[in-house]
């Protein structure tokens, strides 16, 4: 759930920037037909709901789209990775350092009840969404049928599009008898463009990034622009004669009592003033204007759909080698005590970083003291720096590495990394060994999913796994 938390802020981050970039641009698109603003949208919620692009060197983004590495729970000095300097260098040292010796670093607790609330965020506005829809349907129940799928009914102010697999269209009783023909016009407009499919979806985005104000923006700012653009669809059939009815039409229905609203799945009218407004200013548009248009969408889609390449990128992201030949050779071992083929294993394994090298290993150290040391099958790492080269904190590799442990040694159950910044002289000296953080078979297995990857899969096809695990990301 963390993993899947930490996707949805990253795209949560992105869509962000592409809001504010359409709301900046819909400043030059007055006087445009809506529907250029309408599609503009479409490559914001895209960006909020797809957790990967392509790489392009057109692209409009300033920074890398995954700025929240996956695996910064799991480092000893987390950072972002946005692309710029200023940013980074900025962040980095607000997030909580991993805390020698804990069973989990402050930043992943953080992130665990960060998820909770998230879900929760989530799980409300959708009971929301299916109580409204249910609530509506039931006191519609006495809608009078009109002609087709379009009913009538007194206890609504304003005419409204509601349902999904087969939408209904209701309008308010007493209409005057051209109002009948505006609305429906308008309601169809929806019908044919299947905004009902395209409303539901973008509401589940909404639901999934509720925690972003700039989506609830985008989300009533597209709607305006999606009840407009129905709007000029009705006056390019209709004609601009009956701009002064139609407008006259929604403002009396604006002023009209509340009984039912169409709830967050329907198409009720709302923005009314903005929308008598651009209906008072249309003009149907030029051939050129809708060509025009339709490339700055498709010039638009590509910038920002697409991400920075890869060799822009301010810092490695993990290890850039493919995967070390020494481990696709290794042969599994059914215990932790078997000293000759443990030692093989961590011999094999890449480096955790330039600064430490890793001397000695020991079996059945008790380093949890909640839990009973006999029943503990654990393996302790001693990494120690030379004194000359700076000490790091560096763990990019190590919930990596241990994957590798866990999978090649069946009985066991957690492995710690110990570390001192002086020399050993050859001689281990626990007490030496300041720093240090520790994994369970559990910490990993969750670690592992962001790769797609469990214990069986490193069973029925090791190499393909160990490539996987170790690829660039």
């Amino acid at each position: 759930m963390g993993n899947i938390f930490l996707a949805v802020l990253n795209m949560s981050f992105t869509g962000s920037f592409i809001i504010l970039a359409i709301c900046f641009i819909r400043k030059f698109l007055k006087g445009q037909p809506k529907i250029i603003s309408y599609m503009l949208w479409s490559i914001a919620w895209a960006r909020l709901i797809i957790p990967f692009s392509l790489e392009s060197i057109f692209s409009l983004l300033p920074f890398n789209a995954s700025i929240i590495p996956s695996d910064i729970a799991f480092q000893a000095s987390p950072h972002i990775d946005s692309g710029i300097k200023f940013i980074n260098d900025s962040v980095g040292p607000i997030l909580p350092a991993a805390t020698p010796y804990a069973s989990a670093n402050p930043l992943q607790i953080w992130i665990f009840i960060g998820s909770l609330i998230w879900v929760l965020g989530t799980v409300l506005l959708s009971i929301y969404a299916i109580a409204s829809y249910l609530i509506i349907k039931h006191k519609l129940k006495l809608s009078k049928p009109v002609k087709n799928n379009i009913y009538e009914s007194n206890c609504i102010r304003s005419p409204f599009l509601l349902g999904i697999i087969k939408p209904k269209i209701y309008i308010p009783a007493g209409l005057p008898g051209d109002g009948h023909e505006y609305i429906i016009l308008h309601e169809q407009a929806h019908l044919r463009r299947h905004d009902h499919i395209v409303k539901l979806i973008i509401y589940f985005i909404l639901c999934l990034h509720w925690f972003n104000p700039f989506v609830w923006l985008a989300f009533v700012l597209m709607n305006r622009d999606m009840e407009m653009s129905c709007d000029e669809r009705v006056l390019i059939e209709m004609g601009g004669e009956i701009k002064k009815n139609y407008s006259m039409l929604l403002l009396n229905l604006a002023t009209s009592k509340n009984i039912i609203s169409g709830g967050p799945l329907a198409f009720d009218g709302g923005c009314i003033k903005e929308r008598v407004k651009n209906i008072m200013k249309f003009k149907k548009p030029k051939n050129i204007t809708i060509i025009v248009g339709s490339i700055l969408v498709i010039l638009l889609s590509v910038g920002f759909a697409t991400n920075r390449p890869s060799k822009f990128r301010n810092i490695n992201e993990g290890y850039a080698g493919p995967a070390p030949e020494s481990i696709l050779s290794l042969e599994p071992t059914p215990y932790v005590g078997n000293n000759s083929i443990v030692g093989k294993i961590i011999n094999s394994l890449p480096i955790l970083n330039e600064y430490q090298k890793q001397r000695f290993f020991s079996i059945g150290d008790n380093f949890i003291n909640s839990l009973n040391t006999n029943t503990l099958n654990t393996l302790t790492l001693y990494y120690e720096n030379d004194g000359v080269q700076e000490y790091s904190n560096d763990i990019t590799l190590a919930p990596k590495n241990t994957a590798i442990l866990f999978s090649l040694i069946e009985n066991l159950e957690y492995v710690k990394f110990s570390f001192r910044d002086t020399p050993s002289g050859n001689e281990l000296d626990k007490s030496a060994y300041n720093s240090g953080f520790y994994f369970s078979k559990e910490d990993i297995q969750g670690y592992l999913e962001q790769y797609s990857l469990d214990w069986d899969d490193f069973r029925n096809d090791w190499e393909g796994s160990v490539e996987k695990l170790y690829s660039p990301e």
